[in-house]
């Protein structure tokens, strides 16, 4: 269930991607003569995001691991 889940998320994510890397390219602005740093991360933004959304999700549904005394005080 949870792997389906966040392959679901990981295809959105990287449709999202592709659409909003196609804009950037149109909208950049020219580097002309100043050096641009090109070099590649160990994850890439796709990777990122999911990551991040996944999380997310996960803290929806377990607060108390993060926050546990704050979470107590609430209930």
């Amino acid at each position: 269930m949870l792997r389906d889940k966040i392959i679901e998320i990981l295809v959105k994510v990287d449709d999202f991607c592709e659409e909003f890397d196609l804009e950037i390219k149109k909208h950049q602005l020219n580097s002309g003569n100043y050096k641009v740093r090109d070099r590649k991360a160990a994850l890439s933004d796709r990777e990122i995001i999911t990551i991040l959304i996944a999380f997310s999700q996960w803290l929806i549904y377990q607060p108390e691991v993060l926050l546990p005394g704050a979470y107590l005080r609430i209930l």
